[in-house]
């Protein structure tokens, strides 16, 4: 029964609802044994500039790359604290991976669930990664501060088996790091380059990047995306009860 579950999870691709369909097993075995085989995985992820404002025939930015892995049970939330405090970026804004062709997203947060009130169709940042049925040469799409509307490529370069537990970690670099924001005297008449002097010093991001990854109030009990249409009915129904949502509702 594990085998089967790996085989239709890796090759075919099959979410846990198709393959404990398919099987006529529970979703909670099906979830308990990709679980169990992928959570000790680790993954490695080579991240390339796309610029701002993506469009689909945009090539990596030449001579910079950052490379980093991470552990199968990392959220993507997690995977985008990794990427922030590597580019030694202001972790504050929303943002949207892309991974075959799907929307995952954290939107805005406010108080105990996430407004979606804009796009269709997308999922929640919360997922680990060992259950996005990755493999090696996968390519996702990571868009990050819709002001500034940074896009990152990344692929998956490997995966492993975690017989360490020092992740996440910096493994590869290349370039000077890059502007966030437009700098006050950036002169529009040159090159459209987005490096700044300083080099990576991958030691001292090392160190640090551990600490730099937080348990965030969305990754708790939170709801994500309630339309906005129906923010307005669940903050009536909260006033006349006079009491928070609670969890499950």
């Amino acid at each position: 029964m594990r085998d089967q579950i790996k085989y239709l999870s890796l090759s075919q691709k099959l979410t846990a609802c198709q393959i404990a369909k398919q099987l006529h097993v529970s979703k909670k075995l099906v979830l308990k044994t990709l679980k169990d085989e992928n959570s000790c995985l680790r993954y490695k992820f080579r991240i390339e500039y796309l610029g701002q404002g993506h469009t689909n025939n945009a090539a990596p930015m030449e001579g910079w790359f950052r490379e980093i892995q991470l552990e199968g049970d990392m959220t993507l939330n997690g995977l985008n604290d990794c990427i922030q405090h590597v580019l030694g970026w202001d972790n504050t804004h929303c943002y949207i991976f892309t991974v075959h062709e799907k929307h995952y997203a954290y939107l805005c947060e406010e108080d105990d669930f996430t407004v979606e009130d804009v796009f269709e169709n997308h999922c929640s940042t919360k997922i680990p990664l060992y259950l996005l049925n990755l493999c090696e040469n996968d390519r996702l799409i990571f868009n990050s501060d819709f002001g500034e509307d940074h896009f990152f490529l990344l692929t998956v370069s490997a995966i492993e088996s975690a017989n360490e537990s020092v992740f996440p970690r910096v493994t590869g670099a290349r370039g000077k790091d890059l502007f966030q924001y437009e700098p006050p005297d950036y002169d529009e008449e040159a090159p459209c380059s987005r490096a700044e002097n300083a080099e990576l010093d991958i030691d001292k991001v090392n160190s640090t990047l551990a600490t730099a990854l937080t348990i965030r109030r969305y990754d708790i009990w939170t709801i994500d995306f309630i339309v906005g249409k129906d923010k307005d009915t669940l903050e009536q129904w909260r006033k006349s009860k006079d009491r928070p949502l609670e969890v499950g509702l």
